[in-house]
């Protein structure tokens, strides 16, 4: 249930970003006005389901479920040793997630976009795992693994906006037939921003690459 909420509301902020950065680096406005208003009405049925998810019962349950199961680390080994177990295993755990990003982004030039898909959503985990325990850790290393982290994210986040545009227009198409035309202009933009990503990619990767885990 927890899965699909994320499912909802990636589809929500989809929406947001092609409305509010997509659409006008995209089009122009007289082009933009009738793929406009049919996004908006793709949105506010987005907006409509995450309602739905949201007030569901299901949901409530288990979030407290993870309430519970959090609160049962402490009860049964003590805040201390919580404590404790989290700095003694945080190396070997960012080690692991660290090694899945690295192993998917071998040979990253070559990769297909369900590929590099997969290594952005690793990317992802690894940067999140990295914050939840940045405060056992000082340091430029930290600084600087972070900053890594996320000039590469930057670039990943630019690429999946332009293929997720394209996937967006052949939903609006799918709804709007005569709305074909402006989405063969949006479609050729984004193709042409993600030839551009690309180019970047392999530096900026050599570069995230190459920086020291701070953990070591």
């Amino acid at each position: 249930i927890v899965q699909r909420l994320g499912q909802v509301l990636g589809e929500v902020r989809d929406w947001d970003v092609f409305l509010n950065e997509t659409l006008p680096a995209h089009l122009d406005l007289q082009e933009a006005s009738g793929f406009r208003q049919a996004a908006e009405n793709k949105r506010a049925e987005a907006r409509k389901v995450m309602c739905q998810s949201i007030t569901d019962p299901a949901l409530t349950t288990a979030i407290l479920s993870l309430a519970a199961s959090a609160a049962k680390s402490s009860d049964i080994f003590g805040r201390k040793i919580s404590s404790a177990l989290l700095a003694d295993h945080a190396p070997e755990l960012l080690d692991q997630m660290a090694s899945k990003v690295q192993h998917r982004g071998a040979h990253i030039a070559h990769h297909s976009d369900r590929k590099l898909h997969e290594i952005r959503k690793a990317l992802k985990g690894l940067r999140y795992s990295v914050d939840s325990i940045a405060f056992l850790y000082t340091g430029r290393r930290l600084e600087a693994y972070v900053e890594h982290c996320k000039d590469l994210q930057d670039v990943f986040g630019r690429f999946n906006d332009a293929s997720t545009a394209k996937r967006l227009a052949g939903q609006i198409v799918e709804d709007v037939p005569d709305l074909l035309r402006e989405s063969h202009t949006l479609v050729h933009t984004a193709n042409r921003e993600k030839k551009k990503i690309l180019k970047k990619l392999p530096k900026k990767w050599k570069t995230f690459s190459k920086s020291v885990p701070f953990w070591c």
